[in-house]
C-alpha cells in the first residue's frame, strides 16, 4: 500500500494530524511530563534546603557580630566593661554589664539582650557549637573597647559551620 504524496505533504505541513478531532494528552505524554517534573524536584528541593540552612547560619553569625559590636560600643561610651556570655547548653548568648552582672537591654525592643537560637525563627536549627575565649565561655570588652583575650564562637547547622572571631587585644570582630 502506498500513500499518496499529497497526504504526506499535508501531514508534514500540519494540515493533517494523526489525532484529528481529539483534544488533550495521551497517558504516555502525561507520564513523561510527570517523570521530568519529579526528577527536577528531586534535584531542586535539597538545594533549596541547603540554601535555607546557609541563611539561618548567616543570620546567627550576623546577630552575634551585631551584639558584639553593640556591647563594644557601650563599653567605649560608658567607659566600663561589658561582655557577651555564651550558654552552649541553652543554645543562646547574651550581653551583660561586667560590674553588676546584669543583662543589658536590646536597644530597639528594650527587653533583655538575649539571643536564643532555638526560639528565633530566623535561626531555628542553628546550634552554638563552641565558644572559647582564653578558656572562658565569654568575651569582655573594657572601657576602651579592647579585650584581654580574643577567641572564637562557632555556629553550625546541617554540617555547615561558621565562626566569629574577636581578636585580642584590639577587639576586632570578624565573621569567617
Amino acid at each position: 500500500m502506498t500513500v499518496p504524496m499529497t497526504v504526506i505533504r499535508r501531514f508534514l505541513w500540519g494540515e493533517l494530524t494523526l489525532y484529528k478531532g481529539r483534544d488533550g494528552f495521551t497517558l504516555i505524554e502525561l507520564l513523561l511530563v510527570l517523570a521530568v517534573v519529579s526528577i527536577l524536584l528531586a534535584i531542586g528541593v535539597p538545594a533549596l534546603q541547603d540554601g535555607s540552612d546557609r541563611v539561618k547560619l548567616d543570620a546567627a553569625c550576623d546577630e552575634l557580630a551585631t551584639a558584639a559590636r553593640y556591647v563594644q560600643s557601650l563599653a567605649i561610651r560608658d567607659g566600663i566593661s561589658y561582655g557577651i556570655a555564651f550558654d552552649k547548653a541553652g543554645n543562646r548568648f547574651y550581653g551583660y554589664e561586667v560590674l553588676s552582672g546584669n543583662v543589658i537591654l536590646d536597644p530597639i525592643r528594650k527587653v533583655p539582650y538575649v539571643i536564643d537560637l532555638d526560639n528565633d525563627d530566623r535561626m531555628r536549627g542553628v546550634t552554638l557549637v563552641s565558644a572559647g575565649f582564653g578558656g572562658n565561655s565569654f568575651v569582655e570588652f573594657d572601657g576602651k573597647g579592647e579585650v584581654a583575650t580574643g577567641g572564637t564562637a562557632v555556629f553550625g547547622v546541617s554540617g555547615l559551620t561558621r565562626s566569629i572571631t574577636v581578636t585580642g587585644p584590639t577587639g576586632k570582630i570578624d565573621i569567617q
